[in-house]
């Protein structure tokens, strides 16, 4: 009678014990879950950053590329100034020497 006592309380705490695993299996499980909830959220955050970044990429070098082009018309203008400024000057000086002339033939 002792002896199937004994064995009873063997059996009972065996399953008291695998209760307790499957509880701590689950609270494990759970653990888990939310983990990987977590690292699924810092994943989307990751890869909408990484599109924004991409996205920033784009318009730098948009941006870079019409400053080039500004640039560019920038010296074509300045060269069409100096042009404009030679000229300008060259007619200046025929224009006085010009005045020149009609002063000596007139005196």
């Amino acid at each position: 009678m002792d002896e199937l006592k004994s064995k009873e309380t063997v059996l009972q705490e065996m399953n008291q014990k695998h209760d307790s695993n499957v509880v701590d299996i689950h609270n494990v499980k759970s653990e888990m879950d939310k983990t990987q909830v977590k690292v699924d959220q810092l994943l989307n955050e990751y890869k909408q950053k990484q599109i924004e970044r991409e996205k920033s990429e784009q318009v730098m070098l948009q941006t870079k590329t019409k400053l080039e082009e500004t640039n560019s018309k920038v010296d074509e203008i300045q060269q069409q100034l100096t042009t404009i400024t030679s000229e300008y000057e060259k007619f200046i000086i025929k224009k006085k020497e010009k005045e020149q002339q009609l002063k000596e033939t007139n005196t």
